[in-house]
């Protein structure tokens, strides 16, 4: 940091509350949507994720969960879902009304120095289309960047993948630029499109300090 930032943000109580506040790790999350429970995972929810993993969802299921219903069993009953809140909090996305999992979302990669996680998500297939991206990234961003103590929120996507963008897009977030082939799936390297959201983007923030002003 040059020496006018230091300057900046020493003058800003907001930035010093940032610095200095102690937070190390994600609190519990209660989360709920409009049609949503967005929480962690249980240990009673290995059929919610057997039922996943056995339509082939991969995606729809945080990073590194196993996908076969026997090292499901074992990852729960070793308390493997209980991950701890320092660096990553994964969440399944459950529509209440039909009791069934459509997704999961996740932050991760937290700096808590400068109060900065990525956010990633995933929808099964047959939800895709209906909204449940936008409204998961919408509540769980909100609470990140609020409950949560982080101050910067932002995600990659395909620059290719437009349906991404626009879930980003509708939530506020903004376009930061462009990672060049900096994402890699079966059909080779992809350049990512980088998102993000700050704390005082929240429409409801903003409205709030204009009051105050």
């Amino acid at each position: 940091m040059d020496s006018a930032s230091a300057c900046r943000h020493a003058a800003d109580p907001s930035h010093a509350a940032l610095a200095w506040g102690g937070m190390d790790s994600f609190p519990s999350p209660v989360i709920r949507s409009g049609r949503l429970d967005l929480r962690e995972f249980g240990a009673d929810d290995l059929d919610l994720a057997s039922e996943v993993a056995a339509a082939g969802e991969r995606a729809a299921l945080p990073p590194g969960v196993p996908v076969s219903r026997d090292e499901l069993a074992e990852w729960f009953a070793n308390g493997m879902h209980l991950v701890g809140r320092g660096d990553a909090v994964h969440l399944m996305m459950l529509d209440r009304a039909a009791g069934r999992m459509v997704g999961a979302i996740s932050l991760f990669h937290a700096d808590w120095e400068i109060r900065s996680a990525e956010i990633g998500y995933g929808v099964r297939s047959d939800a895709r289309g209906q909204g449940y991206a936008t409204e998961a990234l919408a509540a769980v961003a909100r609470w990140a960047l609020t409950e949560g103590g982080i101050q910067r929120a932002w995600l990659t996507t395909n620059t290719d993948n437009a349906a991404s963008a626009r879930v980003a897009e509708k939530v506020g977030f903004r376009r930061e630029g462009t990672l060049r082939r900096a994402g890699r799936e079966d059909d080779g390297l992809h350049d990512l499109a980088i998102y993000s959201l700050l704390d005082d983007e929240l429409p409801e923030l903003r409205a709030e300090r204009s009051a105050r002003v």
